[in-house]
């Protein structure tokens, strides 16, 4: 916390405080403290130019600082913000999102529709990242909506060429 109070103040504006705003947002929100993370999301998005590569890990983080504080239709917008257009990236996991928060507002079959939006976008025979949740919801609330065979192997995440 220190390390970035010291670059904040001496480098207000720069790329590296972009960041840092980033980085202590995800540590406010690990405290517990959602309406300081929230704040900070919205600092870091204000800040950060429009094709910085971590958009979209403060938009989802602003979203779960939003639903920490209770206000799913809040958390759901900015879910949808950040599902975008087909194609863009991580719009599986805004999707799932969407979907989840939706049936915490007891709105199954809102929830159900993102879901079968999900496996037609995202087949359940293929991996994706929120293939296992998205499944898991489909089974229990429509299991006629997975016909697709599980992937042979789990989505894996790779730092290199293989």
């Amino acid at each position: 916390d220190k390390a970035l109070a010291d670059l904040s103040a001496r480098a207000p504006g720069s790329p590296a405080e972009i960041d840092g705003i980033l980085l202590h947002a995800g540590r406010l929100m690990r405290d517990g403290k959602a309406a300081e993370a929230q704040a900070e999301y919205r600092r870091f998005l204000d800040g950060a130019p429009a094709g910085h590569p971590l958009r979209w890990a403060a938009r989802e983080g602003l979203a779960f600082a939003i639903e920490a504080q209770g206000d799913l239709d809040g958390a759901l917008a900015e879910f949808k913000a950040m599902a975008g257009e087909k194609g863009v990236f991580y719009r599986d996991m805004a999707l799932w999102h969407q979907g989840r928060v939706l049936e915490r507002q007891g709105k199954t079959p809102d929830a159900l529709a993102v879901y079968r939006e999900y496996i037609a976008e995202f087949p359940l025979s293929a991996p994706s990242l929120a293939q296992s949740e998205v499944r898991r919801r489909l089974e229990e609330l429509d299991p006629t909506a997975v016909v697709d065979p599980a992937p042979d192997s789990p989505l894996q995440i790779m730092d290199g060429v293989p």
